[in-house]
Formats: C-alpha cells, sequence, structure tokens
C-alpha cells in the first residue's frame, strides 16, 4: 500500500496532492476493518488517478491493488478476484516480475484463488512468490513470511496438510528467531500450526500451539484484546477433542 509516484512532475500537482490525501483516508478504513467505506472511495479514487496519472502508472496501479484488496476484504471475492489478477499481469508488464509491489499483487491474487477454492492455482502461485521474496528478501523478512504462511494455508486447504504443517513449522521457526516469541507475524503462525495440526487429528498438539499464541498475544495486545480473546475461544473449542 504504498504511495509510489504520487508526487510525480506533468501532472496537476493539487489533484494529485487531494487523490493521496483520499488515497491514505480510504487505505485507513480497510486497516481498521471497514471495507464498507474503503470500496466507494478507492473507486472514486481511482477514477481520478486514471485521469490524473494515467492508467498504467504508478498511483493508479496503487489504487487498482488496494481496490482489489478491499473487494476482498468485503466478501466481494468475484470482483477482488477479477481485478487482482488485472493488476497482477499489468505490473509484471510495467514494473517487472520481481518487483516489490508485483509480488505483492502476486501475494494477494494466491490468497483469491485459495478463497475461491481454485487451491491448485493459490499453491502454484504461493510457491512462485515466497520463492521469489526468499530470494530477494531473506527467509524472515515479514513479507516473506505472509507468503510462506499464505502458501501453506494453500496447502491446507488443497489437504495437502504435510505440505502445510512442514511449511508452517520451518517459517515459525524463522519468525520466532529473528523476530521473538511475541511478534504478530509468529503468533499469527502459530495459529495456523495449530490448524494444521487439527486437520491431521493431532488435537493435543494443536492446543499447545493455541497456549503458545495465547500467552505471546496477551504480551503484545493485552488479555482483554479481542485478538486473545478469539484465541482462547479457538482454544476452548479444541480442548474437548484433546483430552
Amino acid at each position: 500500500m504504498n504511495r509510489r509516484g504520487w508526487g510525480r512532475r506533468g501532472v496537476d500537482e493539487r489533484a494529485a496532492a487531494g487523490l493521496a490525501i483520499r488515497h491514505d483516508e480510504a487505505v485507513a478504513h480497510l486497516r481498521e476493518g471497514r471495507p464498507e467505506l474503503a470500496v466507494p472511495q478507492l473507486e472514486q479514487i481511482l477514477i481520478g488517478c486514471r485521469t490524473v496519472f494515467g492508467v498504467r502508472q504508478g498511483p493508479t496501479l496503487t489504487v487498482e491493488g488496494n481496490l482489489a484488496v478491499a473487494y476482498l476484504c468485503a466478501e466481494r471475492l468475484d470482483e477482488g478476484h477479477a481485478l487482482l489478477l488485472d493488476v497482477y499481469k499489468t505490473r509484471q508488464r510495467v514494473l517487472g516480475v520481481g518487483d516489490p509491489d508485483t509480488l505483492a499483487a502476486g501475494d494477494c491474487l494466491a490468497t483469491a484463488h485459495r478463497l475461491l477454492g481454485r487451491n491448485a492455482e493459490a499453491v502454484a502461485l504461493g510457491k512462485r512468490v515466497a520463492a521469489a521474496r526468499t530470494q530477494v528478501l531473506g527467509r524472515s523478512h515479514l513479507d516473506t513470511l505472509t507468503s510462506r504462511m499464505g502458501l501453506a494455508l494453500a496447502y491446507l486447504a488443497a489437504g495437502a496438510v504435510p505440505e502445510a504443517r512442514a511449511q508452517l513449522q520451518t517459517a515459525l521457526g524463522d519468525a520466532e528467531g529473528a523476530h521473538g516469541r511475541t511478534h504478530p507475524h509468529v503468533i499469527e503462525l502459530r495459529v495456523a500450526l495449530a490448524k494444521a495440526h487439527a486437520a491431521d487429528g493431532q488435537m493435543m498438539a494443536a492446543v499447545a500451539e493455541l497456549d503458545e499464541a495465547i500467552a505471546a498475544s496477551e504480551t503484545t495486545y493485552g488479555p482483554e484484546h479481542q485478538e486473545t480473546a478469539d484465541l482462547h475461544a479457538e482454544r476452548d473449542e479444541l480442548q474437548p477433542a484433546a483430552t
């Protein structure tokens, strides 16, 4: 969600600045979990960006990507998937296959594939993006860890539980070593590993991972935070099967 190129020369600076401010507001709505507010704003901003910057310029590509993510968050999956497919192909042509923004779009598209049940495509694309980010950024970079978890979730959705568990275990080890046990990415990876254990029928291992995640969440977010409460609920749901 960067703002590459918003200050380009040769464009209406006042219009560009206004679009940038409105874009930041829409992204804030998205981060706050309010896609119903973000979507209409981003749709209007996209029209403005295409007029001010052009169809294939940086700000326009950024807004298209964020709008696609907003569609997914608003459960408008078909619209989000179609736009992400176009965004990914366009970024490959304009920015290059290994550009960070291209890889970010690929990561989102792999998630959209998974949400639509296109699991083979999700796994294939997830592999490519995770490998590219590992090569460019390293195994423990937060973007790489996001892609590795996404690949594991795609494996899980495809029924490839051993592959999902192996991916999550190695990613969790890398993440914890680099960022510490209480980092949000580490917590998310641990929760995903618990789901993989549960899918494999290993309920005691799943509960143990959730216990670790709960302890870390209490440190990071606080005992009363919604994230912590949700983890307690997941653990309580699994606990009877683990005894």
